[in-house]
């Protein structure tokens, strides 16, 4: 059992290597124990007393991290992941949230972990963290070139890279290929591509997985001083540049095209010729190791948040709500025990303070839960960092402090206007959104679509937005919900075309099971439901449009209400105002809903239901609806507060809100689909033009290239790091070059399982025996033969007669 004692995570930590492990303990502190994570694949975490630990680990020799990510066993060894850099977003009411910025895999052997944590302490403050990698379309790898190429012999070429990038100066600590290297974020970066390397044959390069680099007598390493991080890190790759005469021959061709065309590059064994493949599974593995640690530092450096000292993943209604509960619960007690009542609990305190922080998350967004299981077992509850991923920002703009009826200072003891309160009579009015990505079913955009198992959807999404404001000298906040997420049947969008067409994977009445548990769980947690469809209703879409409107009709699940808007229909042409009839239609759905409001230490109104937006990605089309409902609503909650905005001041408003849409579509859809937004121009600036178009153009092209060569292997390290498959994901991915949902899997256990119950009522009668074992077997199809074309799956059953 925890005991009752606040557990917040230790905002900073210092990690040392020793003889027995890897140490760590708050930097703040000299704490009686350490946390100690032993050497070796199975990486075991443990508590250990301060005396027990000799050799002393000089502790000012130590570099500082800012919270543990978790830990990766893979096949040679095993990886602690942390956070090496952060960034304040904001104060959400008066307490900091962060987000990630870089991140580190620390291999958990002791040479090569000594070897990372110098870099870090030698290496920390030449490291570039503002150079960006948001873009996961991996076209031309620094790994492709060395890394001392100066720009003086090199053409530039602007590219937006997923490779860990430094700034000059620290490439002496951390080699540009290192897998373990800082994924920062920021601004597109700059790269280099050598000379006489034609583009066509960087995307050729780009079309396989492998990018190894054979051992070769003439090849010059890099200088031991310079990649420190590199050579002596075993099991990891050590990086070796190749002189022009050892390289690869490949003919002199300069455009794709023809290399493409050119006969003796036209099968895929001499593709993998070209980017050479490596010789044997030993070396396979190694460099795919370092692979999935690559992808699983981009995968936490880019869209992460966190807070220290509270919850950001629950929405503040639930906590209210939590806060309810806990209060009658107390009450009820010192009823029975005849005692004094407590006071009750502000409406926007923190429920339940005294449990760890990780035990008063919502577990649908805790992203790093599998990787950090280690330390929750242990008891290390201060040492456990809950992430979330999705969007944070917070914004201000300035609305009048009173209303125009209302003394300026009545309510001032001294008549004094307050600290927020300018000489004009204007307070900073904070515009704060919060979107939660869940981690069940996750995954990337033709990889993930519609709904498991488990009735959990693809791309679901939480977005709340609140308002904190003063009028008359009483603090309001304003909350409201809105979620997203993919049609709830069981469906799919295979091929690599620019839009495949969409197909159904089951029967009717299995999506209509899968659709009525989605929204009698959603319901559960969010009330009552008005589900707005977005897709198209004729084409492509109407595949699973015509059938999500029809078992929603025919399921007939209570608190659920069905609108239709096919939006490239009604917006054709960039009528984008359109989307006010959508709005005016759902009129009574608003006042229905209402929103939760904070005046003071009074809840004067609490949100009853949410919208549950939808089209095909839930991404563009989606984020420019929920943002007009959310300026809809954004009017309701000054009606209520008695504030007209005049049009100066809604001309800021409309900035503020439409930047921090805008901003929360780019990053929802670079966590879904590897690129900004489409319709973003015109979120931001409530216009549609040409310019817009053309981006929205080269997104759908950047989106399509991600799908085709590097969603496969994102979504296996995906699905690996969640714990939803084991590492024979990546055996699955190294023969196929694709990996098999979950939900499927799932699925064929179930058939399985059906096969066994029904073959042991055919061939057991019961009371004549029981059954000991069962299983299903690959057995040849004809009988009495042991090798065969073709094989079938069959049950197998031990009886005890």
């Amino acid at each position: 059992m925890v005991p009752p004692v606040p557990h917040h995570p230790h905002r900073e930590l210092s990690v040392a290597a020793t003889a027995s492990g890897l140490i760590i303990k708050a930097t703040a502190q000299s704490p009686k124990s350490y946390v100690r994570v032993r050497w070796g694949v199975s990486a075991v975490v443990e508590e250990v007393a301060a005396s027990a630990i000799s050799p002393k680990p000089s502790w000012n020799d130590t570099p500082t991290i800012f919270g543990i990510v978790g830990i990766i066993r893979l096949y040679h060894g095993s990886y602690l992941l942390v956070i090496v850099s952060h960034s304040e977003v904001g104060e959400f009411l008066d307490r900091s949230v962060y987000a990630v910025k870089g991140v580190v895999a620390i291999p958990l052997t002791e040479s090569a972990a000594s070897a990372t944590l110098n870099s870090l302490l030698h290496g920390a403050r030449s490291l570039d963290y503002n150079v960006a990698i948001s873009d996961p379309s991996d076209v031309a790898s620094d790994d492709e070139y060395p890394s001392s190429l100066s720009e003086s012999d090199s053409k530039r070429v602007e590219l937006e890279h997923m490779a860990p990038s430094l700034a000059p100066e620290a490439a002496s600590n951390v080699g540009p290929d290192h897998p373990l290297g800082i994924e920062p974020v920021g601004e597109p970066s700059t790269l280099t591509s050598p000379p006489n390397r034609s583009i066509g044959k960087v995307v050729l390069d780009s079309l396989s997985f492998w990018k190894y680099r054979p051992k070769s007598k003439g090849n010059t390493a890099l200088p031991l001083s310079d990649s420190v991080a590199i050579a002596s890190a075993p099991p990891l790759p050590v990086i070796i540049e190749i002189s022009s005469s050892d390289a690869p021959k490949t003919p002199p061709l300069e455009d794709l095209e023809e290399l493409l065309e050119h006969g003796e590059y036209s099968q895929r064994g001499h593709l993998d010729s070209i980017s050479n493949t490596p010789p044997n599974v030993e070396e396979k593995t190694t460099e795919l190791e370092a692979k999935i640690i690559k992808e699983c530092i981009r995968l936490f450096a880019h869209e992460m948040y966190f807070a220290y000292d509270f919850d950001i993943t629950t929405p503040l209604q639930r906590k209210f709500h939590k806060l309810t509960d806990a209060s009658r619960h107390n009450q009820l007690l010192h009823t029975l025990a005849n005692s004094p009542q407590s006071p009750r609990p502000e409406p926007l305190a923190e429920p339940n303070s005294n449990l760890p922080l990780w035990r008063r998350v919502d577990r649908r967004f805790w992203w790093n839960e599998e990787m950090v299981s280690n330390f929750v077992e242990a008891g290390l509850h201060d040492f456990v960092l809950p992430l979330m991923q999705g969007y944070v920002q917070m914004s201000t703009f300035h609305l009048p402090a009173s209303t125009p009826n209302s003394p300026r200072h009545s309510a001032s003891p001294e008549g004094q206007a307050s600290e927020e309160e300018d000489e004009n009579g204007y307070e900073d009015t904070q515009y704060t959104i919060i979107s939660r990505r869940s981690r069940q079913r996750a995954g990337l955009r033709y990889q993930r679509r519609g709904v498991d198992e488990e009735a959990n959807v693809a791309n679901f999404v939480e977005t709340e937005t609140i308002i904190k404001m003063m009028r008359n000298h009483v603090t309001n906040v304003f909350s409201y919900l809105q979620i997203r997420g993919s049609i709830p049947i069981f469906w799919s969008q295979p091929g690599v075309n620019l839009k495949p067409p969409p197909k159904l994977d089951r029967t009717p009445s299995e999506s209509a099971s899968a659709l009525r548990r989605h929204f009698e769980k959603t319901i559960k947690t969010y009330g009552p439901l008005v589900a707005v469809n977005l897709a198209e209703t004729t084409g492509k879409e109407a595949v699973v449009t015509n059938v999500y409107r029809d078992l929603l009709k025919e399921v007939a699940i209570p608190d659920t209400s069905y609108h239709e808007f096919d939006f490239h229909k009604e917006c054709r042409g960039m009528k984008y105002e359109n989307i006010s009839k959508l709005v005016s239609a759902l009129d009574r759905s608003f006042s229905a809903q209402g929103f939760f409001w904070v005046s003071g230490a009074a809840v004067l109104s609490e949100q009853q239901g949410v919208f549950r937006v939808n089209c095909i990605d839930c991404l563009d089309r989606t984020n420019v609806v929920e943002s007009a409902f959310a300026r809809h609503v954004l009017d309701l909650q000054f009606q209520a507060v008695a504030l007209v905005a005049s049009p100066l001041e809604r001309r800021e408003i409309d900035v503020v809100v439409n930047d921090v849409w805008a901003n929360n579509g780019d990053a929802i859809s670079r966590a879904y689909a590897g690129t900004s937004a489409l319709k973003g121009d015109y979120t931001r600036t409530g216009r549609r033009d040409l310019s817009g178009m053309l981006h929205d153009g080269m997104n759908s092209l950047a989106r399509m290239y991600t799908a085709t060569f590097t969603d496969y292997f994102s979504q296996a390290v995906i699905d690996f790091t969640l714990g939803h498959r084991t590492l024979s994901v990546f055996s699955e991915f190294m023969s196929n070059m694709t990996s098999t949902d979950p939900r499927e899997l799932f699925r064929l256990s179930k058939v399985r399982a059906v096969a066994i119950e029904t073959c042991t009522a055919l061939v057991v009668p019961e009371g004549e025996g029981e059954v000991k074992a069962a299983w299903t077997v690959f057995s040849p199809v004809r009988l009495g033969v042991r090798v065969s074309r073709l094989f079938e799956e069959k049950v197998l059953l031990v009886t005890s007669h």
